[in-house]
């Protein structure tokens, strides 16, 4: 896996892969929807090499990565057994400028 090290980091933050709803992706945001906000350790997110910047939106966590996200997002779902969605349109991206 080549992002396993960044997807560790990031199942870290988020408290584990039991306080994970969901997981979905956009062009450059790996999107997650956290049963229990309290668990994420959001300096943790902010601070993650190769997180670009953490913005919370709705329900959303959404970690800007970059281009890079598709096979970032293909190692998480590897790592936590999680399933496989197609990405999302970037509407919401507008409003987090």
């Amino acid at each position: 896996m080549k992002y396993e090290k960044l997807c560790t980091n990031i199942l870290e933050a988020i408290g584990g892969k039991d306080n994970i709803n969901e997981v979905f992706h956009c062009v450059t945001r790996l999107r997650i929807i956290a049963k229990d906000k309290s668990k994420v350790d959001f300096e943790k997110l902010k601070n993650t090499e190769d997180i670009l910047q953490v913005k919370e939106i709705g329900n959303q966590i959404q970690l800007v990565i970059g281009m890079q996200v598709p096979d970032v997002y293909d190692d998480f779902c590897e790592m936590t057994g999680l399933d496989k969605k197609a990405e999302v349109a970037d509407k919401n991206d507008q409003n987090t400028k």
